[in-house]
């Protein structure tokens, strides 16, 4: 016999945390590929938040 289930609420990822950890992750690829240079470092940053649908682009 089935029962039908109503949700009581919505559980939503906190997209704030998931945004600075994926912003992390990228700078911490741009510092490896590019030590020492801060400005090549911002530049491959930006250039890598745009090539992902503009989802993180400033």
């Amino acid at each position: 016999m089935l029962k039908n289930a109503k949700a009581g609420s919505i559980v939503l990822p906190k997209l704030g945390d998931m945004r600075e950890n994926i912003q992390s992750k990228i700078q911490a690829i741009a510092e490896a590929k590019y030590p020492g240079s801060v400005e090549i470092q911002q530049k491959y940053a930006k250039q890598y938040r745009t090539s992902i649908n503009g989802v993180m682009s400033d």
